[in-house]
C-alpha cells in the first residue's frame, strides 16, 4: 500500500517534469509498474487511476508518435522519442535521423519493434482490457456507460506493428471474435494500415470482452473459463478476482436456498477452490487452505444475511474432526 502511494507521488513528479513532451519512456514504465503494485496490493482505487492514465493518455500518445515515424518506414525507441515538435534545430534533427537510420534495419521487421522500450504491445492491450473489466467486475453494479465508452475507444484504437504477430496468427479464427472494427478489412485490401490491427480484435481484449459478457449475463461457467484464461495476465487476474469473490458468495446463497444438505467436496469444486490454486505440494497444507477459503466465503454469505450459511458455520464449529481430510468429507447442513 505504501509502495503504491510512493509510486503515485513519483508519477506526479515525472508528469510535471515531462510537460507535453513525448520523451516519457520512464514515465510509462512508472505508470505500468505502479499499476502492477496497486494490483498486487489490491488497491483498486489507485489501480483505476493508473489504468485511466495509461489507456486515455500515455499509450495513445505513444501510438501517435509511432505512427508519425512509421510513415518513414522507421521505428523509434526511447532515445529517438526525446525529440519533440519543439526541437527544430538542425543539430537535433540530424541526430534523430542518424538514430532512426541505425535502428531502422533492426526494428523494421519485428512485431513489437516499434514500441518504446518497456512498453510491449500486450501490456498496452492488457491495460485497456483491465480498464474495461474494472467497470464490470469491481463495482457492485456494472457501470454500463463506461463499458460502452471503453468499447468505442478499443474499436477506434489501432495497434501499430501488430500484423507480424498476433494478427496473422488469429486470422483463421476471426469468425470467433466478438465484434469487429468497422472498415478494418477494407483498409487491409486497399493497402493502407495493413500493418495495424484494431485493439478490439486482439486476443487479450477479446478475452476481456467475453468475460464482460459472461458477467453481464450472469453466466458463471463462461466466466470461470475466462478467469482461468486470464490468469497469465496479472492485471486481468486481479480485476476478475473481484467478481469471482462476489460470485462465490452468490453460489453459497443459491446452494443454501436450494439444498438442505450439500457435500463439502462438491461445494469446493463449485467455488473453484481446488488444490491446484495453492499448488504448495503439501496435501495437508492444501486442504487447510481450501477449508479456510470455504469458511471465509461462508462467513461473508452469513454476514450478507444468508441463514443457511450461518447454520453451516455453527455446525462446522460445533463438530469435532480428526483431520482436514475428514472435514472435506462432511456434509454441509444449511437447514436444521
Amino acid at each position: 500500500m505504501q509502495a503504491g502511494c510512493k509510486l503515485a507521488s513519483l508519477q506526479l513528479v515525472i508528469c510535471s517534469c515531462s510537460g507535453n513532451s513525448l520523451s516519457f519512456v520512464p514515465w510509462v514504465q512508472v505508470y505500468e509498474l505502479s499499476a502492477e503494485v496497486c494490483a498486487a496490493a489490491r488497491n483498486m482505487a489507485e489501480l483505476l487511476k493508473c489504468l485511466q492514465q495509461l489507456v486515455n493518455n500515455i499509450h495513445p500518445n505513444l501510438c501517435k508518435q509511432q505512427q508519425q515515424y512509421g510513415n518513414d518506414s522507421d521505428c523509434i525507441d526511447g532515445s529517438a522519442a526525446a525529440t519533440s515538435g519543439s526541437a527544430s534545430s538542425s543539430t537535433s534533427s540530424s541526430s534523430s535521423n542518424r538514430n532512426r537510420s541505425r535502428q531502422g534495419s533492426s526494428t523494421k521487421d519485428t512485431g513489437e519493434g516499434c514500441l518504446p522500450a518497456g512498453t510491449g504491445l500486450n501490456r498496452q492491450v492488457e491495460a485497456a482490457a483491465a480498464l474495461l473489466l474494472y467497470f464490470v467486475c469491481v463495482p457492485a453494479n456494472p457501470v454500463k456507460q463506461e463499458v460502452v465508452k471503453q468499447l468505442k475507444v478499443a474499436t477506434n484504437m489501432r495497434l501499430p506493428g501488430s500484423s507480424h504477430g498476433t494478427a496473422h496468427s488469429n486470422s483463421d479464427s476471426s469468425s470467433q471474435q466478438v465484434g469487429a472494427c468497422p472498415g478494418s478489412q477494407q483498409r487491409t485490401k486497399n493497402g493502407t494500415n495493413s500493418g495495424t490491427m484494431c485493439m478490439l480484435q486482439h486476443p487479450i481484449y477479446q478475452l476481456a470482452v467475453r468475460a464482460a459478457i459472461a458477467v453481464l449475463n450472469c453466466n458463471w461457467l463462461r466466466f470461470m473459463r475466462c478467469y482461468c484464461e486470464g490468469k497469465p495476465h496479472p492485471l486481468l487476474r486481479v480485476v476478475l478476482h473481484c467478481h469471482l469473490q462476489r460470485q462465490q458468495v452468490h453460489v453459497v446463497q443459491f446452494v443454501a436456498a436450494a439444498y438442505r444438505i450439500f457435500p463439502c467436496s462438491l461445494m469446493l469444486k463449485w467455488l473453484h477452490l481446488q488444490p491446484k490454486q495453492q499448488a504448495s505440494g503439501n496435501q495437508q497444507t492444501d486442504q487447510q487452505w481450501q477449508l479456510q477459503q470455504l469458511k471465509d466465503i461462508l462467513q461473508k454469505a452469513s454476514a450478507g444475511g444468508c441463514q443457511g450459511a450461518r447454520v453451516a458455520l455453527e455446525q462446522w464449529q460445533n463438530s469435532v474432526w480428526d483431520s482436514n481430510a475428514a472435514v472435506l468429507q462432511m456434509q454441509l447442513l444449511f437447514r436444521g
